[in-house]
């Protein structure tokens, strides 16, 4: 599992003293193997729960996005949307059904790529040239790329 640390919550939760990759882009995340660890953690790093985020959750579906979806992996899906609306009950805010990428998730992974590309060589370009950090082939021809 993995949660990713909203801009609110930057706020409350700086990135200070973490190095940067692309700061527009970067955030505080963690990964766990399991919901109790998650949970654990969770309770380590937001001591006061829920104040960064809304007081009526609500549960967006990018139509988009799951039209990319196998069916059958999309299929999967409804079963844990049904649990976690349960979970939430009165809670709840209605599902909001939304269109995520206007002009194509293509055109939003290179846009993406490119602005996250160009920042990762502004904070790091020095670093890697200075060093010669070895790096695998997607961060090699991603970092370059901003480089020219």
């Amino acid at each position: 599992m993995r949660a990713d640390r909203n801009a609110a919550h930057a706020r409350s939760h700086p990135l200070t003293g973490c190095h940067d990759l692309a700061p527009s882009f970067d955030t505080c995340g963690f990964f766990t193997r399991d919901i109790a660890t998650f949970e654990r953690v969770l309770a380590v790093l937001d001591p006061a729960p829920g104040r960064a985020f809304a007081d009526r959750p609500r549960l967006a579906l990018a139509r988009d996005a799951w039209a990319l979806c196998e069916p059958r992996a999309a299929e999967a899906f409804h079963p844990a949307r049904e649990r976690l609306l349960a979970a939430l009950g009165d809670d709840a805010g209605p599902v909001v059904e939304l269109e995520l990428a206007l002009d194509g998730f293509h055109a939003m992974t290179d846009a993406f790529r490119d602005l996250q590309a160009f920042e990762a060589w502004g904070s790091n370009g020095a670093l890697i040239e200075r060093h010669a950090i070895p790096m695998g082939p997607g961060g090699v021809s991603a970092i370059s790329m901003a480089a020219t």
